[in-house]
């Protein structure tokens, strides 16, 4: 899901979208983005991104919207 809304917001750009480890996924480009781009990615790929770090409890916590139950998440994504 993570490629595809990445397809629709950049059609001609090519992005790599892998599974590194459980739960963390990486996202590519052989690209540079310009800032705009840069936001639209990082909004695009935060949607799916369900880990936090909580520093009032100084533990790593997890939590699952209804669009990230449908669609998919990873506690980890970086870009």
């Amino acid at each position: 899901n993570i490629r595809r809304m990445l397809k629709k917001a950049f059609p001609k750009v090519k992005f790599s979208v892998r599974k590194s480890h459980y739960g963390s996924v990486t996202v590519r480009t052989e690209e540079d983005l310009d800032e705009a781009a840069t936001e639209t990615l990082q909004a695009i790929t935060s949607r799916f991104k369900s880990g936090y770090y909580d520093w009032q409890s100084d533990c790593h916590l997890t939590s699952n919207s209804p669009w990230q139950d449908v669609f998919g998440s990873s506690e980890f994504v970086s870009d």
